[in-house]
Parts: structure tokens; sequence; C-alpha cells
């Protein structure tokens, strides 16, 4: 799809003027670092190859102004022991949180995503290891806020006749959040005849991207690939890696039509080895669920009340600074890197072969090129790849940095962003004296603006009558470049429809040179039923 400024489109205004708040927009630090003693049946420890971790959260709750979360992490590390095999192991350690809104939180769309950052594995000694990762919990809370100013004071029919109101409109952001149940996949992924059979499971990771979005009536039809990764030892411990691309879909009970971003977290991975039909272990079955949460995101057209008077009343007008959201791109696009680093870099002069390479990328955050005018996305690509060197197995780690120019003219400090980053299609190769990696990156990208509105949101009708100017029945009044008739009618305590009236004028539009005719204002004839 290619990115267009989405800030002109809408949908129609709604009966309400109700627009996107923001209750809670925050992220949760929490950190687990613990220490595992090796089971013994894993040889002594020479050094830690590999270490990769999932979080899963499972479960969140919200009372009051308060949301309550709890998770846990999943840690699988790949160790060489002393008898030089590859050996594994999976454990997994909780942690919980809480975040809280000045606000309560009732009839609130909730959204809730932990990443995981600063994975570490250390060797204490050959039998302990030390576990650590940092979980990032973004929790977001948001709600439609009325933006209707309420009025006070109103005794009869011609009260709230001599009301003028200053409505002007804008465009404002519509978020949908779907929740779905966790859904399923079941694979068999068959070893081919060329690599040996299967004697034990390493490692199993399973990286989900939604990439396609077919809205129909009142459901969200979802659609992507399931990046599977298995390491496994054949019976003389050699590892072998199998990476597997397996369809995955979805439905979502969502209305409305939009632009979609959809992050997806796996949550169990479940590996057994089974026999094929002549008796050889060929045959791995994985059982995992995982979890989608999609959000369409639209503008609609809203009013909102800049000022408020009445002729024949003095009113109190409470006003407020109110954020307002706009959604300036969507973008669901791809690209490739190729990432390069010296052998001399990273510590070995020889790689015979290349086990397996992991991406994990991560968004820096947006900056702006004044010369190209456009916004630029900035990542960065953590790339461990295990390999068998003339030295040994090795994990071989560098980041990349990418980028990703936008075609967006905007202010940086009023853009926000939500965003969905994978890896695919993941390949490495090495000649003497370097060492590539070419992957895909699937970007999903809502850029979203943040302005303020100056809103009426109280106005109470006081018992004082309206100052108004001593002046002749009809005045002429030249209005400078630029004036607004509100401002003018205003200030003479009269309406706009009366000024429009008497100068035969089809809007309130002021054309140059010319001369008005200010009446003054008539009170408002009111009828009531009398029985």
């Amino acid at each position: 799809m290619n990115p267009t400024d989405l800030s002109k489109l809408k949908v129609p205004a709604s009966n309400k003027n109700e627009i996107f708040s923001k209750l809670i927009d925050t992220t949760a630090e929490n950190t687990v670092s613990e220490e595992y003693s090796l089971p013994d049946y894993i040889p002594d420890v020479k050094r830690i190859l590999q270490t990769n971790a999932r979080t899963n959260l499972n479960s969140y709750s919200h009372e009051g102004n308060k949301i309550n979360f709890e998770g846990y992490v999943i840690f699988i590390v790949l160790l060489l022991t002393e008898d030089d095999a590859i050996k594994s192991i999976s454990v997994s350690y909780p942690y919980e949180g809480f975040v809280e809104s000045n606000s309560d939180l009732n009839n609130t769309d909730i959204s809730i995503m932990p990443k995981l950052d600063n994975v570490v594995c250390k060797l204490q000694n050959p039998r302990k290891l030390l576990l650590g990762s940092k979980v990032n919990t973004y929790v977001n809370a948001t709600n439609q806020k009325d933006i209707t100013p309420s009025i006070e004071g109103i005794k009869s029919a011609a009260d709230e006749l001599a009301l003028e109101r200053d409505i002007r409109r804008m465009n404002t952001l519509l978020v949908t959040t779907s929740l779905l149940d966790d859904q399923s996949m079941s694979e068999d992924i068959v070893i081919d005849s060329q690599m040996p059979p299967a004697s034990s499971i390493l490692y199993c990771g399973i990286d989900i991207c939604i990439s396609d979005f077919k809205p129909q009536t009142a459901i969200l039809q979802l659609s992507g690939n399931a990046a599977v990764t298995v390491i496994y030892a054949d019976e003389n411990g050699n590892p072998h890696t199998i990476v597997k691309r397996v369809p995955v879909s979805a439905a979502a009970a969502m209305a409305g039509s939009g632009e979609y971003i959809a992050p997806a977290q796996v949550n169990d991975i479940k590996t057994q080895i089974a026999a094929d039909s002549y008796g050889e272990n060929r045959i791995i079955e994985l059982d995992a669920t995982y979890r989608i949460i999609p959000r369409c995101m639209s503008n609609k057209e809203v009013s909102y009340t800049a000022d408020m008077y009445s002729t024949s009343s003095a009113l109190k007008n409470i006003n407020a600074d109110i954020d307002s959201y706009i959604l300036r791109k969507c973008i669901n696009t791809n690209f490739t890197v190729n990432a390069k680093k010296a052998l001399s870099e990273t510590g070995t002069d020889n790689i015979e072969n290349i086990i397996n390479t992991s991406v994990i990328l991560k968004n820096n955050g947006l900056s702006y090129d004044s010369d190209k005018k456009r916004t630029i996305l900035n990542g960065s690509a953590l790339i461990n790849i295990l390999a068998n060197c003339s030295d040994g197995y090795k994990n071989i780690s560098y980041t990349e940095p990418f980028k990703y120019e936008i075609d967006l003219q905007s202010e940086l400090n009023q853009l926000e962003f939500m965003d969905t980053l994978n890896a695919s299609n993941v390949k490495s190769r090495a000649d003497s004296g370097n060492i590539y990696t070419d992957f895909e990156v699937i970007l999903g990208l809502a850029l979203i603006e943040k302005n303020k509105i100056n809103s009426i949101i109280n106005t109470t009708l006081t018992e004082q009558p309206q100052q108004s100017k001593s002046r002749p029945p009809m005045t002429l009044y030249y209005p400078s470049k630029g004036e607004r008739l509100w401002d003018i009618a205003k200030y003479y305590g009269t309406t706009r429809d009366a000024i429009m009236s008497a100068n035969n004028m089809a809007n309130d539009t002021i054309t140059d040179e010319k001369v008005l005719l200010i009446p003054k204002v008539r009170k408002q004839p009111v009828f009531e039923k009398v029985i």
C-alpha cells in the first residue's frame, strides 16, 4: 500500500461531538533477574551460545482508575557443554505491575502490549546461569470524550434563543481496538530427506506478521504468515535448522472502515518429535497459541464551541485546552536491509557453516530531514548468528541501523506513532572477510498528529443583562482585513444572522472593502402553548 496523507479523510460527523481521548498512555517497566541452576542431566557448561526470550501477558484487570497486569518471560538458552555438545534449557519467570489514571476507567478501550529489552544470560559458573530481561509493558487506555459544553442558568426558551455559538469543525482520530481470543496453530514440520532425523529439539521460535486486512460487514478478516524456526539435534548431537512459513488467519468483530495495523504476540509453543511412515524421526509436531490485537483507525468530523455569548444576558464561560489527535498517515510496507560485519570484529577468522540467524527489530523514533522534507523512521536490528567456526560453535552478535523515509512534513514534537515491526526471509552467509545478513522488514506504522484546541466546556447565564452599547438603530462598520463576522457581531451585541440579513450576505465571509450595516438585535419571539 502506498502511504497517503489521511489528515483530510473523514467519516461523516456523528450526532455526538466525541473526540479520541487518552486516559493512559505510558510504559510500565519491570525487571526480571533470576539465578538458574542446571539440572543434573546437562553436563557442565563451557559457554553460552545464544539466548532467546519471549513474553506472555497472562492477564490484566482494571478497577476504578487502576490497571493491574501480570505475565511471564520465557528464556530459551543454547549452551555449549564441556563435551562440545549443544544443549538447551527453557525456563519462565513471572512479573506483574500496574498503572494508574487520573480518571475512572469505565467504558474505556484498553490495550496492553509487553516487549522485551536487554535480554541477557551470564554464566556464573559451569552449573549456574544468571538470566535477566527488562519488560516494557505499553499500556493504552482511551475513550471517546464528549466536548459539547454544558450550559447552566437557562430558564426559558428565550434564554436559549439568545445564545450565539462560534461552532468550528475539525477532523479527529477514531480508533477501534478488538482483543481476539487466543488463536491456535498446529503444524507438522517434515524434515527433508537430505537432513538427518531428529533426536531432540533445541529451540523453536515463531514470529507472526499480519499483513492483509479485508473488511466485511461487521467483520474484519486478517491474514498473514508465521515464520517458524526449529533447531534440532541429530543422534550425534549436531545442530540443524528448519525454517517454515505457516499461513495464519483470524476474524475480528469490527465494523466500519479505515486503516489497520495488528500487532501479534506468541503465547505458548509446544513441540515433539514423531516418526514418519518409515519409522524415522522426521516429523516435528508443533502446537502454539498466539494473540492478535487489530486496530482500525480513521478520522471523523466533529464540532467544538470556540466561543459563546448571549444577546440578552451576561455569560461566564469556562474554556479549556483539549488534546486533539488526527491520523496523518498509515503505512503497511516492506523493504530489504543488507547488513555486513567484518569477521575481524567478531572474534573469529573462519566460519564453516551458519546454523541459525535471528533478527530482533527496534523502533528508535522519528527524525526530520529538512533538505528532503521527509520524516524518517529510525530503527535498529539486533542480529544473532549461531555458527560453526574453526574454533567451535560461536554466537556472533551485532547491531545494524536502518531507516525508512516517509513523505510527510510535520513538527516532530506533535507526532506520535503506533507500529508493528517484523523481520522476514532472514538469510546469512560468510566469506573469508565478512559475514552478511539480508532480511526483509515488514512495517506497519500509523502516524498520529497531536494538537490542542481551546474549547468552551461550561457556560453559565448570569442574572445580569448583556451590556449593550448605546448606538443608533443602524451602524456603519468598516471591517479590517481578515476580521470575522463573529467578532463584529459579538462586539455590537447582535447576531451574525442579523448582520447577514441586513447586508444581503449569502454567508458570513467578509469581502474586501465591504461596508457593513450593523442592526440592533431584536428580541426573539417565543411561542408557548396555552391550554
